[in-house]
């Protein structure tokens, strides 16, 4: 039975992530992360939703003490880029997630753009 600061930190290993790695990853601070991988704390769930994503497991295998499936490296060339930039829109603000939506619908006119020439 792993707990979840120890699952954490044997998918850290295998990944050859570092905390701080993850932290930038994760626009968290270190010092949370060393939280986490200690035992001291369990993440909020948008960022165990990020740590989930980030590694390619659920939510539930992180926190189920019981599941001890095999851990293999995450494979970041399979994200879902759009997935991931969904999960992140609930922390941005107002006058962020208008910034992104603009820069969405320059892209679009630049495709549509390119697409006429």
């Amino acid at each position: 039975m792993s707990s979840f600061s120890e699952k954490l930190q044997k998918m850290l290993s295998i990944n050859k992530l570092s905390q701080r790695a993850l932290a930038e990853e994760l626009h968290i601070t270190t010092a949370s992360v060393s939280r986490y991988c200690s035992g001291e704390q369990i993440p909020r769930q948008n960022i165990l939703q990020k740590i989930a994503e980030y590694f390619s497991v659920s939510v539930s295998y992180l926190l189920d003490d019981a599941n001890d499936a095999p851990i293999q490296a995450a494979d970041k060339s399979a994200a879902n880029p759009s997935a991931v930039i969904i999960s992140l829109l609930p922390e941005l603000k107002i006058k962020e997630l208008e910034s992104v939506k603009s820069y969405i619908d320059y892209l679009i006119q630049q495709k549509l753009y390119t697409e006429d020439i």
